[in-house]
């Protein structure tokens, strides 16, 4: 007698990330018993980020930025912080990624969107806000010019002027 082969199919319609996991089948026969173990994963674009400030000065902010939860089921490539019509690109070369804006305006509100990237492309946006402060840290003079230094916010002034 020649050697038959029987095939199945399953076959998964409108798949949802929740149903991402391992499977099992389980075959019993006449002839016997087996179990297969398979692995449905889901390969899309990732999650948004986890995102925090770490420091704000006069004119820089440090966005902390962590992998998603969801990575799409494959490696963060990337991340992308867009400010003020402005965007960064920082690599993911970890798990968590630190990038200094610099060159900000001082009392100013700055809103982060942030999104993770992998080989599908960009997932939703994570957005934090925060405020750059007044002053600068430090105020460095040279004692052998006259020097006026005006720090604004709103109607408050406060004006510096060494003389000779």
């Amino acid at each position: 007698l020649g050697a038959h082969r029987y095939r199945s199919v399953l076959r998964l319609d409108n798949v949802w990330r929740s149903d991402e996991g391992i499977y099992q089948c389980n075959i019993d026969n006449g002839l016997g018993q087996a179990q297969v173990d398979y692995t449905l994963s889901m390969n899309c674009a990732p999650d948004y980020p986890d995102v925090n400030i770490l420091f704000v000065s006069n004119d820089t902010v440090t966005v902390f930025t962590s992998e998603p939860l969801y990575t799409g089921g494959l490696p963060i490539r990337n991340y992308s912080i867009t400010y003020n019509s402005r965007t960064v690109f920082v690599d993911a070369v970890s798990l968590t990624v630190e990038r200094l804006i610099e060159n900000l305006d001082p009392w100013t509100r700055y809103t982060f969107s942030v999104k993770a990237f992998n080989v599908f492309g960009s997932g939703p946006a994570a957005v934090i806000s925060t405020t750059t402060s007044g002053a600068p840290d430090r105020i460095v003079f040279s004692h052998s010019e006259q020097v006026a230094v005006k720090i604004s916010e709103g109607c408050r002034e406060v004006a510096f002027v060494i003389p000779n």
